[in-house]
């Protein structure tokens, strides 16, 4: 609609929307649950920072300075494992949790028998940009390319055959299980097990834009942000809209699908853009409530309301 709301938790590292639609985020003062615009902080978790988080359903997982903790239904979280600097969690479909730890320990959590178990280490020192479970593997993108592992060493991932992309900068598993994966100068590739499908080049008025986000909707349809535009894809078909010819945005980042199907975008230090079904688009800004800053993570609940984190 046209109202902007603000439900704010301090300093936010992580966000994510459960099935039941409430928001959960992380922060150096712990964990916070929202609904229907109220804060609260989640009082069943010791006082801490909490870094990273993941959600499935109604299954949410923290990273916490005090160990890794799961939750399912609104029952109380419980603790799963005793790592305290756990900085990335995946979740699989059959519940699994992946962890990444700051030293670049990479281990696998049972969430039904509270027992973690070290699987590998990342190589080198790369920066890690995402992490996404899926039935039989996780994958890391990384400054070196892509990472995977099986429940054993991480393996490079190759992309058509040859070294994997130097730079991938996002990765996201969809419901099918297969991997988009964001890189810096060869758009989006589409990964089925260890094969690539395809690959959409990042063309846009910027010239070869690396794609900062991925997400899919629930009809399967493909959305990726690229430089000041956003990359549809449907059925195999791309379409490049270029949103600095429709409102003032230059330089896109965070992307989420409402459940009307209008696209919401973030961006870097221009607000957030809605993109209708239509086409129209239109941007929010300070002047509707929102703050200055970048937007890298936008997130819409099942209600559509939009939520903003802002670094």
């Amino acid at each position: 609609d046209e109202t902007l709301g603000a439900a704010t938790a301090p300093g936010p590292t992580a966000l994510a929307v459960d099935g039941s639609g409430r928001l959960w985020a992380t922060s150096p003062r712990g964990v916070f649950v929202e609904q229907q615009g109220t804060v609260r902080p989640a009082n069943d978790l010791p006082p801490g920072a909490a870094r990273a988080l993941a959600v499935r359903g109604d299954m949410v997982s923290v990273a916490h300075e005090a160990g890794v903790f799961v939750a399912r239904d609104a029952a109380p979280f419980r603790r799963v494992s005793e790592r305290g600097d756990v900085d990335r969690i995946a979740m699989a479909p059959d519940g699994r949790l992946w962890l990444l730890a700051r030293d670049g320990t990479l281990l696998v959590v049972d969430p039904t028998r509270a027992a973690d178990r070290v699987v590998a280490t990342v190589p080198g020192s790369p920066e890690i940009f995402g992490l996404a479970a899926r039935v039989d593997d996780v994958v890391l993108a990384t400054s070196q390319g892509l990472l995977r592992s099986t429940g054993g060493p991480l393996e490079p991932l190759p992309i058509a055959g040859r070294e994997t992309t130097a730079m991938t900068t996002t990765v996201h598993a969809d419901d099918d299980g297969r991997l988009w994966v964001g890189t810096s100068f060869e758009g989006v590739i589409k990964l089925r097990a260890r094969r690539v499908v395809r690959t959409w080049p990042a063309e846009t008025n910027l010239g070869r834009s690396a794609a900062f986000a991925v997400t899919t909707d629930p009809s399967g349809r493909v959305y990726a942000t690229l430089g000041s535009a956003l990359l549809r894809i449907d059925e195999g078909r791309a379409t490049t809209i270029d949103l600095a010819q429709k409102v003032e945005v230059y330089a896109t980042r965070g992307v989420a699908v409402a459940p009307d199907g209008g696209v919401w975008i973030g961006t870097l230090g221009e607000g957030i853009v809605r993109l209708d079904p239509s086409g129209a688009a239109r941007r929010f800004g300070v002047r509707e409530g929102l703050r200055h800053g970048e937007t890298p993570s936008v997130f819409v609940d099942p209600r559509g309301t939009v939520i903003v984190r802002y670094t």
